[in-house]
């Protein structure tokens, strides 16, 4: 697995790996008196171009497609239409993805994830099942990380072995 610099996303095998795009923000932000009209748009444009730079067609959203928790947006609907013209869709169920089964031409996960290539994904509001935590190496959303590098915020990953002693102790 190997992380792409400056596109919040994860190559590992045939696949491209993202996380947390809350499409459909942009309701919230309005209310909130932040006009931003054009987050989901972007979001198409930027997953495409990671997906042409990486020259993958499948693309694997570890959780939180969308920011509604229990309506489908138009924007994640969009999304997922325009994405899935170049690229398998799978995605494992975030908290905010209520109701996501209904959109056609994707594969849903179930929020306890899957291990996809000997990789363990999951979204990480809920246990992960035994398989995923059996893995080598585990990728998590729903922490939506950040570092502050010269002045500027960053979204980052962090990847590590799971310690399956402390793991175990836990549950």
């Amino acid at each position: 697995m190997k992380f792409l610099t400056g596109f919040e996303a994860a190559v590992h095998a045939d696949a491209v790996i993202i996380a947390d795009l809350h499409l459909g923000i942009e309701k919230l932000l309005f209310e909130r008196g932040i006009r931003s009209s054009d987050v989901s748009e972007k979001l198409v444009k930027k997953t495409l171009k990671v997906l042409k730079r990486a020259k993958k067609e499948k693309l694997i959203i570890a959780g939180d497609i969308k920011e509604n928790p229990v309506s489908v947006p138009r924007e994640a609907r969009n999304y997922l239409k325009e994405v899935g013209e170049h690229a398998e869709v799978i995605l494992v169920k975030g908290n905010h993805d209520g109701g996501i089964e209904r959109v056609p031409g994707i594969d849903v996960v179930s929020a306890k994830g899957f291990s996809y290539r000997k990789l363990g994904i999951f979204h990480g509001h809920a246990w992960a099942k035994d398989e995923v935590m059996e893995c080598k190496h585990v990728l998590m959303g729903h922490n939506h990380l950040h570092v502050k590098i010269g002045g500027r915020w960053e979204s980052v990953w962090i990847e590590m072995e799971p310690d399956k002693k402390k793991i175990r102790e836990i549950i």
